[in-house]
């Protein structure tokens, strides 16, 4: 699952040096700017900017990869910060992953939840939808820009 947001956030961050070259995205959005960033920052920096883009292809497609990465933020914290813990809502009890709360933590990431078989394939389908909707609208290599 980790990977699977890997391949979203370099399908964004590989992508921003094509977009420099073709002089359709802002400074802002220049590699080094983001190299380092978190999940939801990269996420919120990369939306926040998409806008200022020349070309609207490219605009649309860094607005929507952005929005997405906000989205699968959580989900992905969640599975990071989980701990081993048994499942007492289950009657057969198993070791599942417990998302325990951070200290300090932003409201939507202090849930405290059981991470099931059924909750990482839910993530994993969304991930998934979301690759396939960023590649549907992915600007062409070798556009004409």
């Amino acid at each position: 699952m980790v990977f699977l947001v890997a391949y979203v956030e370099g399908m964004l961050i590989h992508d921003l040096p094509r977009f420099h070259i073709q002089k359709s995205a802002p400074p802002e959005l220049h590699l080094l700017k983001v190299t380092g960033m978190t999940t939801r920052n990269l996420g919120e920096y990369i939306a926040a900017h998409a806008p200022k883009c020349t070309d609207p292809v490219v605009a649309a497609y860094l607005l929507a990869g952005g929005r997405a990465l906000v989205e699968i933020a959580p989900q992905r914290n969640g599975m990071l910060h989980a701990r081993p813990a048994e499942d007492g809502d289950d009657p057969n009890h198993p070791l599942r992953l417990l998302r325990w709360r951070v200290e300090g933590a932003r409201p939507e990431d202090a849930e405290v939840f059981m991470i099931s078989h059924d909750w990482l394939d839910h993530l994993i389908e969304r991930i998934d939808d979301i690759v396939g909707e960023l590649s549907e609208i992915r600007p062409p290599f070798g556009s004409s820009n």
